[in-house]
């Protein structure tokens, strides 16, 4: 029984996830009747079987409550679980949850017994919207196939080391009738693989430089700083004794890609991709010897060291797309399953490498004088949109609950300090940030603010000040994380002899100032706020889709220290997204969004968080009940006179709130004509409201926002939407 004690400590966790109070809702009156038997095409076990030892645990579900929308439509709420967003699917909630195993066993859980309620009428849920392109082009996703039910299983499970993650789908959607099947209970079954043989183990150091002979002085001053500065001792391997020495990976552990290199003809030119496949074998075979071994620093651009593959899709999308992905050095079959942390230093001479140590050196130094832990950089990003997308995408981290940055800045659209201006300051150490979340379009060498821009050949040129601090960038932006410069030869990066020949996130590295690390996209990034707007217009953001979600998966875990460098959060955030947050990695998207992920940077750079902030209060809200809902925007209709809009009521906050009223440009004129009506200071401890002159500060057949701005402790926002009309339409 000694070994099975982690069994009940899993059990544990789940009763208390379990039976969280939902908190109070709008609940229209649904029934529900009890189902006589689990459809055949919903999967409620994991495949195979397992002879070993067995734990079992009933269990019972909170009631499925629903939220009604401004649309008129319906949120599935849950305790605290996670909404789900798929492209035109029902949202659906998930819980998720984790428990250990024995050291060295394998675990498998299986769902029995399950107990399901179905509605007799169809109800009309709110639906996952196509993510954005953080870019300037455009991609239509295709349909993905359509199941007798969505999601179509009830539970995944995944073990990474001696931890089993569990994805619970409570509800399911039937597909042909609308109707939605709600969990109430069931039996979980947990059994571990019987022992096997004892495997004998290699030892390696942690952590390994892969280098070229042209930069091998480079790669030993980075090893001895390793030893000097993070008392990590590395090893050093060149790309041409790999490829003396190691045997290919077989093709068929790739997706699809340039083991066709026929579709590359006229895209890349001079692509090593024999020695590309030695390399995965390499690591693959180091991965399996030596379960201690973490860290690839691949030390070198595209031509000394050839990306890990190129990649080809001609069914998801809606054109022929390929992609630039360094994770099949760090992932097992078909590059979807994270084992190593890889980073890439993209230099091509040793004087690059040696002005990077010397950086690296300078954000050691400065790093904890930090003047804030946390900036955050974004706008409207999409014209036409009445909400601020990049606003509210970089808004997700500090509005969660759990908040506790030391202090952040936000360089918002909405608060004038979003332009070419603030982009000079972050390229050249100024911002004084440790962490910058940057929400915007990117064109490989241009980096934007709206419709300004900086370019690579100006981040090039940017000089450092002794006390300047050269941060850790986290951005969307498309193609501004690309390595592979010098082997492209389509129009994926346009215009370089003016805005410079490599990429904004190379040229954050090279650069005297720039970055320490940048994590973004190779190529076209996607992702989106997942947005609804309630009946009295509150915005609400349920959560984060593609690349998105992964980025502000990465700001988490650095805050709340999941791990000792930037290689543990890249392979702790990789794991999530593709293993833990309900991701259906089948669908080529999330696959895309996985495999376009690059850290340029070194994974072995130390994450230092000493000291936190306070985490405030919540964002006060509009409690405003007379707009009307009947399509579009909520309406204030301005000539009834019974609905006077002289006071607009908000929520009760617990410290003191700055409102802003914003009149919106929807007329697609350009992504700074938003014009400030007015700006007033809330006090905290009471309901308040925001006054406003009918005649003067407010006109028919507009749309305005308001935002709601915490002014102690976290800077959390509530953003607020409405439109008004003389009479209804």
């Amino acid at each position: 029984m000694q070994r099975l004690k982690p069994f009940l400590a899993f059990f544990q966790i789940l009763s208390i996830l379990l039976v969280v109070s939902c908190g109070r809702t709008t609940q229209p009156e649904i029934k529900f009747k009890q189902l006589s038997a689990l459809p055949d095409t919903l999967v409620a076990k994991n495949s195979g079987e397992s002879t070993g030892p067995k734990r079992a645990k009933a269990f019972r579900l909170n009631k499925l409550n629903f939220k009604k929308l401004q649309s008129g439509k319906f949120l599935p709420q849950l305790g605290n679980a996670k909404i789900v967003s798929v492209p035109g699917r029902p949202r659906i909630p998930m819980l998720s949850y984790v428990f250990s195993v024995p050291k060295g066993k394998k675990a498998r859980l299986n769902l029995e017994k399950p107990e399901l309620e179905v509605t007799e009428e169809k109800i009309e849920l709110s639906k996952g919207e196509k993510p954005f392109v953080w870019g300037r082009k455009t991609i239509e996703f295709k349909e993905t196939e359509v199941l007798d039910y969505f999601p179509g299983k009830l539970f995944e499970s995944h073990q990474i080391g001696n931890t089993v993650h569990v994805s619970l789908f409570p509800m399911q959607v039937e597909t042909k009738t609308g109707k939605v099947l709600r969990l109430i209970g069931g039996s979980w079954s947990l059994r571990l693989e019987q022992s096997r043989e004892k495997k004998k183990w290699a030892r390696y150091k942690p952590a390994l430089i892969i280098t070229s002979e042209k930069l091998l002085a480079g790669a030993k001053a980075l090893q001895t700083f390793h030893k000097e500065f993070f008392k990590v001792e590395t090893e050093l391997a060149t790309v041409e004794s790999i490829a003396k020495d190691s045997s290919p990976v077989d093709e068929e552990e790739l997706p699809e890609g340039y083991k066709t290199p026929e579709e590359f003809e006229g895209i890349v030119k001079g692509y090593d991709f024999l020695t590309a496949k030695k390399i995965i074998s390499f690591l693959r075979k180091r991965a399996d010897e030596d379960p201690e071994f973490k860290y690839v620093v691949l030390m070198g651009n595209s031509e000394n060291i050839p990306p890990s593959y190129y990649l080809l899709d001609k069914q998801a999308f809606d054109q022929k797309t390929t992609g630039v992905t360094d994770q099949c050095y760090g992932a097992g079959k078909l590059c979807l399953e994270p084992r190593l942390a890889v980073g890439r230093l993209p230099f091509s001479t040793n004087e690059q490498v040696s002005k990077y140590l010397n950086k690296a050196k300078k954000w050691l130094r400065n790093q904890e004088q930090a003047e804030n832990e946390l900036a955050l950089y974004g706008g409207k990003a999409f014209e036409g949109s009445p909400f601020y997308i990049g606003e509210l995408g970089t808004l997700v981290t500090v509005n969660r609950e759990s908040a506790d940055w030391k202090s952040t800045r936000k360089h918002f659209q909405t608060e004038g300090s979003f332009s070419r201006f603030e982009l000079k300051k972050l390229a050249s150490g100024e911002e004084k940030s440790s962490l910058v979340y940057y929400l915007d379009h990117g064109l490989g060498n241009r980096l934007f603010a709206g419709d300004e821009f900086i370019s690579a050949n100006d981040i090039l040129s940017m000089e450092s000040k002794e006390d300047a601090l050269p941060p850790l960038v986290v951005s969307v932006s498309c193609i501004n994380a690309a390595f592979d410069e010098e082997l492209l030869v389509d129009g994926s990066m346009t215009e370089r002899e003016q805005w410079g020949s490599v990429s904004v996130g190379t040229a954050l590295l090279r650069s005297d100032a720039g970055a320490i690390a940048y994590l973004g996209s190779t190529r076209e990034g996607l992702g989106s706020p997942e947005t609804e707007v309630d009946e009295n217009g509150n915005v609400e953001v349920l959560g984060t889709t593609h690349a998105l979600q992964l980025l502000d998966g990465f700001v988490e875990n650095y805050r709340i220290g999941k791990g000792q460098n930037l290689g543990d959060l890249e392979i702790e955030t990789l794991q999530q997204y593709s293993l833990t947050q309900g991701n259906d990695m089948s669908e080529f998207s999330h696959r895309w969004t996985y495999w376009t992920t690059e850290l340029l940077g070194d994974p072995l750079l130390p994450v230092i968080r000493k000291s936190r902030g306070e985490r405030g209060y919540p964002a006060a809200k509009s409690v405003f009940e007379h707009f009307d809902n009947s399509k579009g925007l909520p309406w204030f209709v301005v000539n009834e006179k019974r609905e006077s809009l002289s006071e607009f009521p908000i929520s009760k906050a617990e410290g003191p709130v700055t409102a802003k009223v914003f009149e919106l440009n929807s007329d697609g004129g350009g992504l700074f004509r938003e014009k400030l009506i007015k700006s007033v200071n809330l006090k905290g401890g009471r309901s308040a409201t925001i006054p406003f002159d009918l005649k003067w500060e407010l006109a028919s057949d507009k749309q305005y926002m308001i935002k709601l701005i915490n002014d102690e402790g976290i800077p959390r926002e509530r953003h607020i939407l409405f439109s008004t009309s003389e009479e209804i339409k």
